[in-house]
Parts: C-alpha cells; sequence; structure tokens
C-alpha cells in the first residue's frame, strides 16, 4: 500500500489577497484599539472633572453650612469646640517612612474632648461603616492623634442621608448632621440610645 501526499498550495494571487485581507484586518484592529482608548482616556478625564466637581460640591457645603453653624449646635449639646478644622490628617511614622494614618473632613476639638465628622453629598450605610472604622483606627493611636485622656465623638453629615445609613449611624452612637442647603441650616440629630465616645 502507498502512500499519497496531497500538497496544498496557494497560487500568488490567492496568497495575495490571502495577505491583503489580513493586513486590512490588522489595520481595522488597530484603528479599533486607538479609538478604544481614546474613548477610555475621555471617559476617565469626565470621571476626574465629575469627582472634582463634587469635591469641589462637598467643600463649598461645607464652607457655607456646615462649619457656620456646627459650632452652635453643639454648643447647644453641650460640647464646646474651641477650634475646628476641615481636612484634618494623620501620619505616621514607620521604620523612617511617613504614611497616613486616617484623613477626618472635619474635626473639632477642645481639651477634654474631639469630634471627627465625616461629610458626604449623600450619605450612604458603607459610609458609616467606613467612619466607625476611622474611628477606631484614631483610638487605637491615640498618641498620634492626640487623643489620649480625651473623650472622642464621632458624626456624620450629610446633604442627601439613605434611610439605611440615618439609621445605622444613629444606632451606631454617632450624631447625624443634616445640612439643609435651602436653609443654609444644620440640624444636628442625637441617637436615641445616647453618643458614644471612643
Amino acid at each position: 500500500m502507498s502512500e499519497q501526499v496531497l500538497r496544498v498550495g496557494m497560487d500568488d494571487d490567492l496568497k495575495a489577497s490571502f495577505e491583503r485581507i489580513l493586513g486590512e484586518l490588522a489595520d481595522r484592529m488597530a484603528r479599533s484599539r486607538e479609538e478604544t482608548d481614546a474613548r477610555f482616556a475621555a471617559t476617565l478625564d469626565a470621571m476626574k472633572d465629575l469627582d472634582s466637581k463634587v469635591g469641589n460640591r462637598i467643600g463649598d457645603l461645607t464652607e457655607k453650612i456646615l462649619v457656620p453653624g456646627l459650632k452652635l449646635a453643639m454648643r447647644n449639646r453641650g460640647h464646646v469646640f474651641t477650634s475646628l478644622s476641615p481636612n484634618r490628617e494623620f501620619d505616621v511614622v514607620e521604620n523612617g517612612v511617613t504614611r497616613r494614618l486616617t484623613e477626618v473632613d472635619l474635626y473639632l476639638e477642645n481639651g477634654v474632648e474631639s469630634m471627627a465628622v465625616e461629610v458626604k453629598t449623600q450619605m450612604r450605610k458603607e459610609d458609616v461603616e467606613h467612619h466607625l472604622w476611622r474611628l477606631d483606627v484614631m483610638r487605637k493611636h491615640e498618641d498620634i492623634t492626640a487623643l489620649r485622656g480625651k473623650t472622642l465623638l464621632g458624626a456624620m453629615a450629610g446633604l442627601d442621608i439613605l434611610v439605611e445609613a440615618r439609621e445605622f449611624a444613629l444606632r451606631s452612637g454617632l450624631y447625624l448632621i443634616e445640612m439643609i442647603e435651602s436653609e443654609k441650616y444644620v440640624k444636628v440629630v442625637e441617637p436615641p440610645a445616647g453618643v458614644r465616645g471612643w
């Protein structure tokens, strides 16, 4: 029995057509990749712009509504804060390297107590959970945060406060600060079970 070998080949015209088609596909893929990259870059730019606008919005709300009314509102609840610092940063040095421990949107203090306020345009339960974690970190590192011997209070401030976030914040012992933009007013809600100190 003999073996037959079938040789398949392309004539020059077929080979040229095949190479042309492959070249066209490669060109289309390159153009598509460039278009996708351009769209992705435009989307990133738009997201950065939105993030900047949201950050500015929170800054405006904090400056125009929250800061002017908060010290007075807290004084009415028996907390006389003598200083108020926006965007307070706490850094820790480990092995000669400085790293950010945490940052607080608004930090009020006096000689006996401090209050860390997280400010959100829209407050969600996850925001409250993160702030509770932050308060624990601040207490754990009380030498860095200058909290030794002081009571640390927590508060959540927001313009649009989701129901689940509101209930969770109050159950967790946080003050709830409602910013009412149309009236340039803050309303402080005390937790029904009392304010928790960290």
